[in-house]
């Protein structure tokens, strides 16, 4: 639906402190669906709010597992039921979305690339990143080295890179970007959400 619609929904669900499966889906439902109900593409907005809910829960332990509480006076998260856990990381793998369990998968991946592809000539002007979820890659900097952060298009399954060198080849540190570099065809194995 709308950024608008999935964040209403979060706030529902995370009224009570608690993020349930049935709330899980409704949530994947609204980013997933447009307001006429038919299946629609999933915006880089809802993909962050619900990677954004995602990452500030916590899991709720096995059953028969105790758990910590956080130190005193540190705010406790709030929890999210192993099926709502399960539900969200579904939805990761399902739209390549490199968040949740899926981004160490597709950080791999892109890192596994990078040591085989030939970048080629920097691109004359930096691609738009408006619809881009950026990934970490690594940061040498300290020494003559490079940050590397690669821009995954999940909707095209393709990827840019973005390389940042302050040396005195480049002594204005301007960023070069590269790509686009197709994801093989080949599927790798996404990880097994929990």
């Amino acid at each position: 639906m709308t950024v608008k619609t999935v964040t209403q929904r979060t706030t529902r669900a995370l009224q009570d402190k608690r993020i349930t499966a049935k709330e899980a889906k409704e949530i994947i439902k609204a980013a997933e669906t447009n307001t006429q109900g038919k299946t629609d593409k999933v915006s880089k907005g809802e993909a962050k709010k619900i990677a954004a809910l995602f990452e500030g829960t916590r899991s709720d332990p096995p059953p028969g597992v105790g758990w910590n509480p956080p130190p005193p006076g540190t705010p406790m998260k709030p929890s999210m039921e192993r099926e709502a856990r399960k539900a969200f990381n579904d939805f990761f793998i399902k739209h390549r979305l490199p968040m949740g369990e899926n981004e160490g998968a597709i950080t791999n991946r892109i890192k596994t690339m990078m040591e085989v592809i030939d970048r080629g000539e920097p691109l004359a002007k930096a691609p738009s990143t408006r619809n881009l979820h950026e990934v970490f890659l690594h940061d040498h900097r300290p020494v003559d080295g490079e940050r590397l952060d690669a821009f995954v298009d999940s909707d095209k399954n393709r990827f840019y890179v973005r390389s940042e060198v302050h040396n005195r080849a480049n002594p204005s540190g301007e960023p070069k970007w590269y790509g686009p570099f197709a994801f093989a065809e080949r599927s790798v194995n996404p990880p097994r959400p929990r």
